[in-house]
């Protein structure tokens, strides 16, 4: 369990990269702070497909 000094920060990114639709620092974020999660499968979201192609 993280302190409260350390934890702060690491939401505070966390919500940067909600608030900005950042999927890939959401998904690595979220990889590093809950042991657990071990995603199956790559992002999935249309919008994000086609921003990453540059439309």
């Amino acid at each position: 369990m993280l302190a409260w000094d350390e934890l702060k920060p690491v939401l505070e990114e966390l919500n940067g990269a909600i608030e900005s639709c950042d999927h890939e620092n959401l998904h690595k974020l979220l990889i590093q702070i809950v042991p657990d999660f071990k995603p199956q499968y790559q992002i999935s979201d249309i919008l994000y497909e086609l921003k990453s192609d540059g439309i």
